[in-house]
């Protein structure tokens, strides 16, 4: 699975109109058209590969991110609350969470 850190996004989207909403999405959810944008920056930058990183996903719960086994050093330290995410299938999903 690859990931891309949401400083990475902003970034990649940095002079533009949708990076500032990109930097307040803790707050509120970035509109429709920010959220295209961030899917074309992931497209054009590299992500981070992390073969251990797997989703849990349940029914009423919130989706979970966790390791099969301990992360690479620099793959731990770009791990963010808010990231883009790649299936295996090529799906580009945006994803919040605490790192906990």
């Amino acid at each position: 699975m690859k990931f891309w850190p949401l400083s990475t996004i902003v970034h990649a989207l940095t002079p533009g109109p949708y990076a500032i909403e990109w930097v307040h999405a803790g707050s509120y959810a970035p509109s429709p058209a920010a959220y295209h944008a961030a899917v074309d920056a992931v497209q054009r930058v590299p992500g981070i590969e992390a073969p251990n990183l797997v989703i849990i996903e349940s029914i009423g719960a919130p989706a979970r991110r966790v390791y099969t086994e301990y992360p690479e050093f620099d793959e731990w330290l770009r791990l963010e609350r808010i990231s883009f995410m790649e299936s295996d299938s090529g799906f580009t999903f945006g994803m919040v969470d605490a790192l906990h």
